[in-house]
């Protein structure tokens, strides 16, 4: 189905765009789509949810990361705020960060990390 569309897309003279995500939005083409099954599948039913049963992983919920926490130019864990209650939770082996395309940098800066003027 998918194919015949996009073979009557060319032949009505649409441009074919193989990446939605590049330069051009104009065209037409595969659209980039997390699924499973067939069914729109977010990164947390993905990702998150399998990962949740590995013992190595806790999932906070309700806080708010304030900066990363560094020990000799290495992160070592988070600050975080629980309503009124800050805290310190530490890594053993290693600190992932992925707070989105704002919140990744915002840490980071406030962490002390890129310009000192910003």
């Amino acid at each position: 189905m998918g194919e015949a569309f996009l073979e009557a897309a060319a032949q009505a003279g649409y441009r074919h765009n193989a990446d939605f995500n590049g330069a051009s939005q104009l065209g037409v083409g595969r659209y980039q789509v997390t699924q499973r099954n067939g069914l729109r599948c977010s990164a947390a039913d993905a990702y998150l949810r399998p990962a949740m049963r590995r013992p190595n992983l806790t999932v906070i919920t309700e806080a708010l990361a304030h900066r990363v926490l560094f020990e000799r130019g290495r992160a070592v864990g988070i600050e975080i705020s629980r309503g009124s209650q800050l805290e310190e939770l530490r890594a053993e082996r290693e600190v992932v960060l992925s707070a989105g395309a704002y919140g990744t940098p915002h840490l980071l800066l406030r962490s002390g990390v890129g310009p000192a003027a910003g």
